[in-house]
């Protein structure tokens, strides 16, 4: 049985893909009407009507909640926004942002810093873009000023309103100043400042260090990221499931050892993983995998059943109801598809704790990662390997003893910086970085696409909307991931036809 939550939030997950097709979020709305006759559909054929009003009325309140997102908050502040360019040319501003969100990427013309704020403070004539959404980005240099959630930073550039209608963006910068840094951002630059003054260590392992634990990557060197990024393993370095969830079974486990009552240490461990996602500046991976925990522990704490697909939904609500424009965010699709395809696959895991499972669950995972995010980051990079698969299969359960040296490592050098130390715990990147090298000297599973290489964000609906769909359809783990092969592959054939 499907909670109602997750036929209500389908049209967000999918609503990215819907939207760009048709504009005005009328995609979403679609998508819920499809799934409503589906449901009648369904409820005829099984004679079950009673449950499928409860399904209808849940899919009829995502679809509506989606097209309210979409234009019901933009309409009226676009119309004031509009009039006001019409009479204002575009001219350097100079104004003072809070920033609300930070985030690393890697496009095709390098690393870049995008961010997104509130307008705090602008010249006399311009008043009217005080407390307005504004975003941007800059290229990330060796030099860069690390910005996180919270700072308050010094802009000078044309600001528009951006082509999505959604708010302002700001272009051309030619003056980028950090007036005032948070807290936990002047934490974080404590931390990274000792880590990469560490006499200790190479280079390789301070970057390594810091997008590990910390999600940046600018610290790394180009061999570092051309060879991670070339054999997909480049995952490990944003901050998402895998770390919070490591993190969240250390903190649990010390905490429950010492204080032994669990209305004190599940609500600590909360916290202190709470104020890691903070540190790390929010990002969208670790925002969903902290929810998903905050959730699964609260249904446990209230005695309720527990049901992954409606904590994943109400993970997606919360995150897009605080912003919605997460929908076009990479790492918010990458994120929210590879963990609906696990849940998907992944069958229902009983007692059996072995060496043996815990391996063939590792693989089981990375295949499907690779097969339900190869749309997207064909489309994003250009570039896939699926020796990844195998690579990522093996890596994955060794990751728990790598995360625990790091931090193990990063709590010696602050308070007692030993040479020995950093030694011992440099060896687990330098078994990583071998174990890399070679398979990424395996030069026949490269496969580069066309830098034009286009894929239509229809074809990015098919994937989750196939999942949904086929939920309930496929019984065995062998039928689930062939299916899950099938359908990228397929997609790939058509969608060379438009190339």
């Amino acid at each position: 049985m499907r909670a109602p939550i997750y036929y209500a939030l389908t049209p967000f997950l999918l609503g990215i893909t819907a939207n760009s097709i048709i504009d005005s979020g009328y995609g979403s709305l679609l998508i819920g009407i499809c799934g409503i006759m589906i449901s009648i559909i369904r409820g005829w054929i099984n004679k079950r009507p009673s449950f499928d009003r409860i399904n209808i009325l849940a899919l009829g309140f995502g679809a509506v909640l989606n097209v309210w997102l979409y234009i019901g908050v933009v309409t009226e502040e676009k119309e004031v926004i509009e009039s006001i360019h019409r009479t204002l040319p575009p001219r350097e501003v100079v104004c003072s942002i809070k920033l609300i969100h930070v985030n690393n990427q890697f496009g095709r013309y390098g690393k870049y810093d995008y961010f997104k704020g509130i307008i705090t403070r602008v010249p006399e004539t311009r008043k009217d873009l005080v407390n307005k959404t504004v975003e941007g980005m800059f290229p990330i240099k060796k030099d860069s000023l690390i910005i996180e959630s919270g700072d308050v930073i010094k802009v000078k550039g044309i600001i528009k309103y951006n082509d999505l209608k959604i708010n302002y963006r700001i272009y051309y910068m030619n003056q980028f100043i950090v007036e005032r840094k948070n807290v936990l951002s002047r934490i974080k630059t404590y931390i990274l400042n000792n880590i990469k003054n560490d006499e200790h260590t190479t280079k390789e392992y301070q970057g390594f260090i810091c997008a590990f634990l910390f999600g940046e990557k600018e610290f790394m060197t180009e061999r570092q990221d051309s060879l991670f990024r070339n054999i997909g393993t480049m995952h490990i370095f944003a901050v998402s499931g895998l770390h919070i969830g490591i993190a969240f079974l250390i903190l649990y486990q010390c905490l429950k050892a010492t204080l032994r009552q669990k209305q004190l240490y599940l609500p600590i461990t909360l916290i202190i993983l709470f104020c890691y996602v903070s540190l790390i500046g929010f990002p969208p991976s670790a925002c969903r995998a902290y929810l998903m925990v905050f959730f699964w522990q609260i249904s446990i704490l209230l005695c309720r059943k527990r049901n992954s697909f409606s904590i994943l939904g109400w993970t997606a609500l919360l995150l897009l109801l605080i912003d919605h424009s997460l929908l076009f965010s990479t790492g918010f699709q990458l994120s929210f598809t590879v963990v609906m395809a696990i849940l998907w696959v992944l069958p229902k895991q009983g007692n059996k704790k072995s060496f043996v499972n815990l391996f063939k669950i590792s693989f089981i995972v990375s295949y499907t990662s690779f097969c339900s995010s190869i749309i997207i980051i064909i489309d994003r990079f250009n570039y896939i390997n699926p020796l990844s698969i195998i690579v990522n299969g093996l890596l994955m359960p060794f990751i728990f003893i790598v995360f625990i040296a790091c931090i193990f490592y990063l709590i010696t050098l602050l308070l007692y910086p030993m040479e020995y130390i950093s030694n011992l715990t440099e060896l687990t990147y330098a078994v990583i970085e071998y174990y890399s090298q070679f398979f990424n000297s395996i030069k026949y599973t490269h496969f580069y696409f066309p830098v034009d290489y286009y894929t239509h964000d229809s074809f990015h609906l098919i994937i989750p909307l196939m999942l949904v769909l086929t939920r309930d359809f496929f019984t065995t783990l062998w039928q689930k991931l062939a299916f899950l092969t099938f359908l990228p592959a397929s997609i790939l054939i058509v969608n060379s036809t438009f190339n």
